[in-house]
């Protein structure tokens, strides 16, 4: 048994059993263990710490797994539960879905979650930004937990700036599913990596949701993947025997290249395109789960305004904040102030009915309009950390937020931006939550800053030296806690790279670094997608970029021997 497949069974079995997960400490003793050492030649903590964090260990175990668990014969309790398949499968960590502010789509529901609880196998769900696609998929998921918890949840958002080749997603993929041991050969074969997802499908059922597949099209061609090999996967998934996972994926486009996915494949294959809230009963609610009180006198006027924009959820969940904290919750002085905008908005609308491609154009455009609007009417402080903040391609944590607003009281201003749904909190590793906005959010924002290019590129500077400010780990004494901080160094490397040429002299730490660190290993190819993303052209600095996406890849797989789980 692997390595990393016994700490997933150890982990599996305590949290299924006793609600507990392994602790740093006791993955380390795993892990040693597992190569046969002693206490006395671990390294980390003292003889005698190790022993007592050893014994607490086997006492957990022998509890998770019902049998007499010490040192000496924990590999053969693991296998025998890996062999046996009895780990219960943990919840989805849902990050938006929310039965007390979900407003039931009972037709979608009714129509696909039998079906994917059935012989259905993928479904694709389309729609313009902010409409609830990542909300939906994620309530698919636990519904069907609740009538089957047989499967294991993978969630996998597609991040600005990724890499749109099939091998980069697809070797992240297999190590949300536990699967890290993969060579340089491996990685850059596409064939042999579908080959591996698809034994890890048919081996043990998961539901895997992909979100903003749309970075993955081709941007001069957005109806067709970069990578080709997407779509012969996708095939694969669907005709091959015994798949036992669902894959539920979400963008704003559908690529041409499945649209004959629906005829050679209706039995395993389904597309939904998802529109707004329309029904009444459901714009009501809406607004009702978000503390606007519907009356009598103001019940048509919600109506009204979500009619214009198609029950975009999104929108009408900025509209209903602004009620709320501008407004005092009357929404009838709301009306007042914004019906002849609203109505102009309503017009344009119109006059683009005939064409579904231009009207869905339209309308993304008019919902970042009023979205625009409603930002701006921000106070300045909030307004300037939102925008500020908008630079961050991923979740980060709350203090690097903090410390984009050099001035003024910034806690005061994420405040405000929560209060109003503007900032996202997702759960972390190490119960450290991170904070990130809605890509439509940042979108919005982003652009709002580059209205000011010194401001842009300023804030572009400072979530860099945010980013660089922790110091890069000794590789002598290396711990797990320290592998985040190698991501962030990739994240604060785009952000310069936005703003400014680069040479190696840029970053003498980080060059220092691969020097001390001397990794002795195939460098695979990143090629033309790291520079299509970096803006960085193949010349001399071009084989320092790969060495260090090579070191990064190398630190997250957690091979160096000397790396210390503490």
């Amino acid at each position: 048994m692997p390595p990393d497949d016994a700490l997933q069974i150890a982990d599996e079995a305590l949290f299924s059993h006793l609600g507990k997960r392994l602790t740093d400490v006791h993955r380390l003793i795993l892990r040693e263990s597992l190569l046969g050492k002693p206490y006395d030649n671990m390294e980390g903590y003292s003889r005698q710490h190790f022993k007592n964090e050893g014994r607490e260990l086997w006492a957990l175990l022998s509890k998770a797994l019902d049998e007499k668990v010490s040192k000496t014969n924990f590999k053969g309790a693991l296998e025998k539960r890996w062999m046996l398949g009895e780990l219960a499968p943990t919840p989805p960590q849902l990050s938006i879905y929310s039965p007390k502010s979900w407003v039931e789509r009972k037709a979608i529901l009714d129509e696909y979650l039998p079906e994917l609880q059935g012989r259905t196998r993928s479904l694709w769900i389309t729609g313009i930004s902010g409409i609830g696609k990542t909300t939906l998929g994620e309530c698919l998921a636990s519904q069907a937990w609740e009538s089957d918890p047989s499967f294991q949840w993978i969630y996998l958002e597609i991040l600005e700036g990724q890499n749109s080749d099939f091998a980069s997603v697809a070797t992240e993929l297999l190590a949300k599913l536990g699967d890290r041991d993969l060579n340089p050969q491996e990685r850059n074969n596409p064939e042999q990596l579908a080959k591996r997802l698809l034994q890890k499908f048919q081996s043990r059922p998961y539901w895997i949701q992909i979100d903003s597949l749309e970075r993955l099209l081709n941007s001069e061609q957005p109806t067709g993947f970069v990578d080709p090999s997407w779509v012969n996967f996708l095939r694969s998934f669907l005709t091959e025997s015994n798949m036992v996972s669902r894959l539920v994926l979400t963008s704003q486009i559908f690529p041409a290249g499945l649209i004959e996915f629906s005829d050679r494949y209706p039995n395993t294959w389904a597309e939904h395109r998802l529109d707004g809230l329309l029904q009444v009963e459901q714009q009501l609610e809406f607004f009702a789960k978000r503390g606007v009180v519907v009356k009598s006198n103001n019940r048509d006027i919600l109506i009204r305004i979500a009619n214009i924009y198609e029950g975009h959820p999104l929108f009408l969940k900025v509209i209903a904040e602004d009620i709320l904290n501008s407004f005092a919750g009357d929404v009838y002085r709301y009306w007042q102030v914004y019906q002849l905008e609203f109505e102009q908005d309503a017009r344009e609308l119109q006059a683009t009915r005939l064409g579904e491609t231009e009207y869905n154009e339209a309308l993304d455009r008019k919902v970042r309009e009023r979205i625009k609007k409603s930002i701006e009417k921000l106070p300045p402080e909030a307004l300037n950390l939102l925008c500020r903040s908008s630079v961050f391609r991923r979740p980060v944590q709350k203090k690097f937020w903090l410390k984009m607003l050099t001035n003024g009281k910034p806690k005061t201003a994420l405040e405000i931006l929560q209060n109003h749904h503007l900032v996202e909190s997702i759960p972390a590793l190490g119960n450290i939550s991170l904070l990130r906005q809605h890509n439509l959010i940042r979108s919005v924002a982003l652009n709002l800053l580059k209205t000011d290019t010194c401001k842009w590129k300023q804030a572009e500077r400072q979530a860099r030296d945010l980013l660089f400010s922790t110091p890069i780990p000794d590789t002598q004494n290396m711990t797990l806690r320290d592998v985040g901080t190698m991501f962030q160094y990739i994240d604060a490397f785009k952000h310069h790279c936005e703003v400014e040429n680069w040479t190696c002299e840029d970053f003498p730490e980080l060059h220092r670094f691969l020097g001390v660190a001397n990794l002795e290993r195939q460098k695979f190819e990143m090629g033309r997608s790291i520079a299509t993303v970096l803006g960085v052209p193949p010349d001399e600095n071009y084989q320092t970029l790969i060495e260090i996406l090579d070191m990064l890849e190398f630190y997250r797989e957690n091979k160096f021997k000397n790396i210390k789980n503490t």
